[in-house]
């Protein structure tokens, strides 16, 4: 029990996380405070807003939902979660199917795109006769399924079709094709250089060079 000349300081209301009742000081809810009744609960919130952002945090390219941001040199992007720093994809399986991944399993893609973290519809993907649980994109299976998909797909070694992943399509990508026509066209009609485009477009000077030499992006005009 509470000194009766404490008990007017406090203030009872429903934790924003479990909508379970407690008691809060007045004190903290004026400064924006005493939301959750436990740590727990902050935590779990903390977590569904990281959540909303990362599946918010793309870019639509057809059918796929490219996370741009945080990619390493191999085109998968990468997110942070508990202190730890995993692929993007199989993130957005774990929240897709309500907890984390088997380790032995492997988070793999039906549409080839590294950085796409497509997980809105649930279905299966069937790997010669064999099938296995699929979200949007992404589908778990073992590594020897997905080595088997790539061979099914010709996208191993000297199979692998060239023109396969151009632009966008490609993980590793760093520009839209608008942006890459736009950085063209700026070039040849105005006298900017190569650091000026770099700085409005969010590149570096050696990615624009590129660019507009076509030693990148050689299927555009």
């Amino acid at each position: 029990m509470l000194p009766k000349d404490t008990t007017s300081a406090l203030i009872e209301r429903p934790c924003e996380s479990c909508s379970a009742p407690f008691l809060i000081w007045r004190s903290k809810i004026a400064v924006g405070q005493g939301r959750y009744c436990s740590q727990t609960c902050w935590h779990r919130a903390r977590r569904a807003r990281a959540d909303a952002l990362f599946l918010t945090n793309v870019t639509l390219d057809g059918d796929c939902w490219l996370r741009m941001v945080s990619r390493g040199p191999n085109g998968y992007a990468y997110v942070t979660v508990n202190g730890y720093t995993i692929p993007a994809h199989r993130h957005a399986w774990a929240l897709a199917d309500g907890g984390t991944t088997d380790d032995a399993l492997n988070v793999c893609h039906t549409c080839d795109i590294p950085n796409c973290i497509r997980n809105d519809e649930r279905g299966v993907y069937i790997v010669n006769g064999v099938t296995y649980p699929r979200w949007g994109h992404l589908f778990l299976a073992p590594k020897a399924a997905n080595s088997q998909d790539m061979v099914n797909k010709q996208r191993h070694g000297a199979q692998r079709d060239p023109s396969i992943r151009q632009g966008t399509r490609n993980g590793r990508a760093i520009a839209t094709e608008a942006e890459v026509l736009a950085i063209r066209v700026r070039k040849i009609t105005e006298r900017v250089t190569y650091a000026e485009l770099a700085h409005e477009f969010g590149l570096s000077c050696i990615q624009v060079k590129s660019i507009c030499l076509r030693r990148a992006w050689k299927h555009l005009p």
